[in-house]
């Protein structure tokens, strides 16, 4: 859970859920709005709200990022807990072949972190040499390529250099 900069909002996830709850805490019968993203696990991947309180970012087991800008997204629009599909994120970025599971963004500087990783079991539908029965697509958790990384990405403007 998180406050936004404001302190009346409260952004909640939970493990292996595919939902951002957005709380109004002066009214929390009902969220304001429910962000999705892909939960295919059970580990916790974590969102941040950014210091000026206009962008939410979040992983997710696909890898990846996904950020709402409030300014874009309708908090008060129609809500349907059970539509999995509806998608209003602002921006995608595909950064990470594996689960994106952690994001934070610096206080002061425009400076993203992300994290990346989980734990890959061995597929039980491969033979013992790595290769497929069935022809079946590999599936994340079951990656003979996990991805195990801390990058650091620049999401401020670039300065022009003289050439």
């Amino acid at each position: 859970m998180k406050f936004t900069p404001d302190g009346l909002k409260l952004v909640s996830g939970a493990r292996k859920d595919h939902r951002l709850l957005v709380w109004d805490i002066r009214y929390y019968r009902k969220p304001l709005n429910i962000l999705n993203r892909i939960m295919d696990t059970n580990q916790r991947v974590y969102f941040d709200v950014s210091p000026c309180g206009k962008y939410l970012v979040t992983g997710g087991t696909d890898g990846i990022l996904k950020v709402w800008d409030v300014d874009n997204v309708n908090w008060k629009s129609a809500l349907d807990v059970t539509d999995v599909e509806r998608d209003n994120v602002t921006f995608k970025f595909p950064l990470h072949k594996d689960c994106c599971n952690s994001v934070s963004i610096h206080p002061f500087r425009p400076i993203l972190a992300t994290g990346s990783g989980q734990y890959h079991f061995k597929d039980p539908i491969q033979d013992e040499d790595g290769t497929e029965i069935n022809g079946l697509s590999e599936d994340l958790k079951y990656s003979c390529h996990p991805e195990n990384s801390l990058v650091f990405w620049w999401i401020g403007d670039v300065p022009e250099l003289p050439l």
